[in-house]
């Protein structure tokens, strides 16, 4: 059995998106989780012809993780030619996003979505088989689109159909299953499906093997029983007509002229208008548009600038355009946090309406969440490096369209506390000026960012000018060394967490995770996962010097014995979260020894193991 070994990082990322997504809205940086989730690279097994997943490298993905895996195995053609539809040959994932959705109270349950997988594939497709084998339960919604990814000229409309949608649920078996759901019928071939996953109820994180894609290469010829309309999809649209649930119904709605003379208010002028302000702010955006047509007084607390501060745009991202951008941009004057997270792609939103909105609404902005937002070009970080001199937090994950110039115009945020530049094309030298200029950092991701060439000069850029920060993401940091981590650990000793998973030139022997035990002993999260030379005297020097540590990642070691990690659990009382999947001295016996002495401690083993 294959093991893919190309993952990393799920424990910190899904014990943040746990937080993420049951608190009310997180300051800026991680939030503390109530629960930890871990992460590791498991051997999957393939099951059946399916267009399969590629690594995750290849995926765009969230500012501090990877949510879930996937094992890669191409497609094989039939032997044989077969009546009815017939698989296809090849899928190919794009865009794995977003990690971290900003959690704003209330909004809707979609602001909990976490990440996606795009799938694409050469011929059109009418059916979907999910072959979650590790961890099931996380898909939560399919949606198709009507745009053919590989058309030389997209069309003007593009339409996303949702064929199945379902709140998270927690599947108590934990084996590998075929995930079939009952997905509508749609009036249209597809060669784009989209999986959105939510992993929160979820003990660990998951994995996809493959996804099995039934289709035709020519669209069949319809039986006289088969309604060529689909009645459901009249009725839906009905129902969006009628209730108003499309964009740019929700975009007219929101204009005074829809709105019909009537004396009666239902009394709701006599409550206070903080009290009215207080029970409007629990209404989704598109319940606001719709109660705005109700009566003059109900309209004015809904366009009221105040109940936009903490904007979550992320879940409309189907839908969301220049024209919505239009209609919205009167009542965010005094927007705070904005989340266009997913947005805006495939011509969408445009450099121009995204401008437009920030030179509106970009004074107060605080936080800034785009992550996986294509249409981000330079002129938009020009355009929000001079409109938002307030910004503290900015989040460009998998924005990797972007030009390695453009990052240039960050170092004029000098206010900035948090940026996330993880599967950016971010280069030394933008980098290096970034880091000199904002000297405020406390919360820098720059994992996965393949074009950086040295990074020991970047650490030790790090430890002379921000010493205030406290987490740090360098996961995949393909050349950081001893020096660097000596740079690093010298000059940031408040740092808290730090993710030097799947470095591979990180050597124990050079004493370099000594040396951090020694000189970061307010470390909470510590990440080391697949560094096979993780040894006994690394976790010695961490329990005798970080014992306010709560997460520990060694997953992959071959060094470690349980006797140091009992000493370990013996001085970290706070301890909360141990990876040891995959290392060869910790059987499943010294497990359920551990866990039946520290019971509080969530230690994570492989099942398949």
């Amino acid at each position: 059995m294959a093991q893919n070994t190309s993952h990393g990082r799920n424990a910190r990322l899904f014990s943040r998106l746990r937080s993420t997504c049951h608190q009310a809205p997180p300051h800026v940086g991680p939030v503390p989780p109530p629960r930890p989730l871990p992460r590791l690279p498991s051997g999957s097994r393939r099951a059946g012809l399916a267009a399969a997943v590629p690594q995750p490298e290849s995926w765009g993905a969230a500012p501090t993780s990877r949510p879930f895996r996937a094992a890669w195995s191409r497609v094989k053609p039939a032997a044989r030619a077969s009546p009815g539809p017939c698989r296809v040959k090849e899928c190919h994932m794009s865009a794995f996003v977003p990690k971290v959705s900003m959690q704003i109270s209330g909004y809707m349950d979609e602001c909990q979505l976490l990440h996606f997988p795009c799938v694409s594939c050469d011929h059109s497709i009418w059916a979907v088989y999910v072959l979650e084998t590790y961890h099931p339960g996380a898909v939560i919604r399919i949606l198709a689109c009507s745009a053919n990814p590989y058309s030389p000229n997209p069309p003007a409309e593009v339409r996303w159909e949702i064929l199945w949608s379902e709140r998270p649920t927690k599947v108590n078996a934990s084996q590998a299953r075929q995930f079939k759901p009952c997905i509508k019928q749609i009036n249209f071939p597809t060669n784009l499906i989209r999986l959105e996953v939510n992993s929160s109820l979820l003990d660990y994180y998951t994995e996809l093997d493959a996804v099995v894609l039934h289709g035709v290469k020519d669209k069949p010829v319809l039986s006289l029983k088969t309604s060529l309309i689909d009645m459901n999809d009249i009725e839906d649209d009905a129902y969006e007509e009628k209730n108003g649930c499309g964009m740019d119904n929700l975009n007219k709605k929101f204009s005074s002229a829809v709105l019909r003379e009537g004396p009666n208010n239902g009394y709701f002028d006599k409550l206070p208008y903080e009290l009215i302000q207080l029970i409007l702010n629990h209404l989704t955006l598109p319940d606001l548009c719709r109660l705005a047509q109700t009566c003059k007084l109900l309209s004015q607390h809904c366009c009221d600038p105040l109940q936009y501060i903490h904007l979550n745009l992320q879940p409309y991202w189907a839908k969301l355009n220049d024209t919505s951008l239009e209609f919205l941009q009167a009542r965010c004057t005094l927007v705070q946090w904005l989340n266009l997270s997913w947005t805006g792609n495939r011509g969408f939103i445009s450099v121009t309406g995204f401008s437009r909105f920030l030179k509106v609404c970009g004074s107060e902005l605080v936080r800034l969440e785009l992550s996986c937002s294509h249409f981000l070009n330079e002129t938009c970080l020009e355009v929000i490096s001079e409109m938002c001199p307030n910004l503290q937090a900015l989040n460009l994950s998998s924005c990797d369209k972007l030009p390695p110039q453009a990052f240039n115009h960050i170092s004029k945020l000098c206010s900035l506390k948090r940026l996330v530049l993880y599967r950016t094309k971010v280069e030394q030298t933008a980098l290096l000026s970034i880091l000199n200029f904002c000297s405020e950092l406390q919360h820098l991701s720059l994992g996965s960012c393949v074009m950086i060439e040295d990074y020991d000069v970047i650490a030790s850029m790090i430890g002379a000018k921000c010493k205030k920060l406290r987490t740090l993401d360098l996961w995949r940091c393909k050349n950081i060394t001893e020096n660097g981590i000596a740079e690093l650990a010298s000059g940031c000793p408040l740092l808290e967490e730090l993710d030097l998973g799947w470095c591979p030139t990180l050597q124990s022997s050079t004493g370099c995770f000594t040396r951090l035990a020694r000189q970061l002993p307010n470390l909470q999260k510590l990440f080391l996962t697949a560094n096979r030379s993780v040894c006994d005297t690394d976790i010695e020097e961490l329990a005798c010097n970080c014992t306010r540590l709560q997460q520990l990642d060694i997953l992959g070691t071959r060094m470690v014995s349980p006797a140091s990690l009992r000493k370990l659990l013996e001085s970290c009382k706070d301890l909360s979260l141990l990876d040891v999947s995959f290392c060869s001295q910790i059987d499943n016996r010294a497990v359920l020894e551990l866990n039946a002495s520290f019971p509080k401690v969530f230690i994570k083993k492989s099942f398949t193991q």
